[in-house]
């Protein structure tokens, strides 16, 4: 760098320092004497010089770093200051400390965004839930709604019960007090002395109720008060009347009369004390008790036929029986079992506006095809109940049979075993 500036003065020199002009004929000796004074001139004009520069350089370098130096040292201090305050000296100021803050902030924010969320989304499955109950409800409402049909079949049933208990009951009683009483000669009956007795009972009853002369009935010149009615047993168990009046007592005297002509139209004699201790008595009272049982069943099962057409259900039954075509007369407002079990499988369908109701609410169908399986489960319970007991009489009328018809004579000779 030194030696760049020294030829650089030396040719500045060079040419603007005044000189004397030589000729070109001066010697070379001259010339290069005259050439070093110059030089030497220059030289001691150009050194300073350049030391003054050096100098000079080197002062304003120095001083440029320190200034730098200092400007560095000012901003580090302000910038570490700053940052200092800003992040904070310690745990609970500056930046960290507001960050920890913020997080904290925002850990919460998010925990009561997620609670908001949930709760939004258990009130909308809350909403669709009351929604989806309202509408079932509704629907339940709208199907369920009481309808006439409805109406029958919740009216009939508990007087179907009703009925169906009353008629077991007096089936019961016909057991109780009806034609074992009779057969056995019971003391303080009618039959206590044996037939004769009886026959002037039976001969005063027939006489003042049930003689009647206009159909060929004898010993009567006037019909008595219930003419023919103790030998029509089926216009009792099949007539057109289901409903028997329990409370008239005429009801009772008539199916007194015709149960005993079916069944026992004549008490047996009597057997005295002296021939119930011989051997022939000891073997026809016991088989005067096996025919009583027999007869009893017989007499059970048609108890229990004649039973089932007592009213004491509470229901009027003439409405629904007259809107199937049935004359009121023949309609109980007091029904039997039998004739709530008619009305209920057979004339309420005859009702020309039985349709018409579905056409206007069909959702009635669902409650109606219910009660009509009801009815026919109950139905076919009272058949099969039905066809035991006539089974039972079947086996006592061919026990009877049995006992009837005389054993062969191998059959007698054989040893007992």
């Amino acid at each position: 760098m030194k030696h760049k500036l020294s030829i650089a003065f030396f040719l500045v020199f060079l040419f603007l320092l005044p000189v004397r002009a030589f000729a070109q004929c001066e010697d070379p000796g001259s010339a290069a004497s005259a050439l070093l004074g110059v030089f030497s001139a220059d030289n001691l004009l150009v050194v300073p010089y350049q030391t003054q520069e050096a100098n000079f350089v080197t002062e304003k370098l120095y001083t440029a770093a320190f200034e730098v130096l200092n400007r560095l040292a000012e901003f580090d201090a302000n910038v570490t200051s700053a940052l200092t305050m800003w992040l904070g000296s310690g745990q609970d100021e500056g930046l960290v400390a507001r960050l920890k803050e913020m997080a904290k902030q925002l850990s919460v924010a998010q925990v009561v965004q997620t609670r908001s969320l949930g709760a939004f989304e258990d009130t909308q499955v809350l909403v669709e839930r009351v929604k989806n109950k309202k509408e079932r409800q509704t629907e339940a409402f709208r199907r369920y709604i009481p309808s006439e049909q409805a109406c029958q079949a919740d009216s009939v049933g508990p007087g179907q019960i009703k009925a169906y208990q009353a008629s077991r009951a007096v089936a019961r009683g016909f057991t109780k007090d009806g034609y074992a009483q009779l057969a056995a000669n019971a003391a303080g009956g009618i039959s206590a002395l044996g037939p004769a007795p009886e026959r002037q009972v039976l001969w005063g009853k027939y006489m003042s109720l049930f003689c009647d002369n206009t159909t060929g009935d004898q010993g009567c010149t006037t019909p008595g008060t219930l003419p023919g009615r103790d030998k029509y047993l089926p216009s009792l168990l099949w007539g057109s009347k289901l409903t028997l009046d329990p409370s008239d007592p005429n009801n009772g005297v008539v199916i007194d009369g015709l149960l005993r002509n079916i069944v026992l139209p004549e008490a047996p004699d009597i057997i005295l004390p002296a021939a119930a201790a011989t051997a022939s008595g000891q073997e026809e009272l016991l088989k005067r008790h096996a025919e009583i049982a027999r007869a009893q069943t017989v007499y059970n099962v048609l108890g229990q036929m004649i039973a089932a057409r007592m009213g004491g259900s509470g229901v009027n039954i003439q409405p629904l029986r007259v809107a199937g075509g049935i004359r009121a007369s023949e309609a109980s407002t007091d029904a039997s079992y039998r004739e709530l079990q008619e009305a209920m499988m057979k004339d309420r369908f005859n009702d020309p506006e039985y349709l018409t109701r579905y056409i206007s609410d069909p959702e009635q169908a669902d409650r109606e095809r219910l009660s009509i399986n009801a009815q026919r489960l109950e139905m076919m319970n009272d058949i099969y109940h039905r066809s035991e007991e006539l089974l039972f009489m079947e086996a006592a009328m061919y026990g009877h049979d049995l006992d009837e018809e005389p054993l062969p004579s191998t059959v007698i000779s054989s040893p007992q075993k």
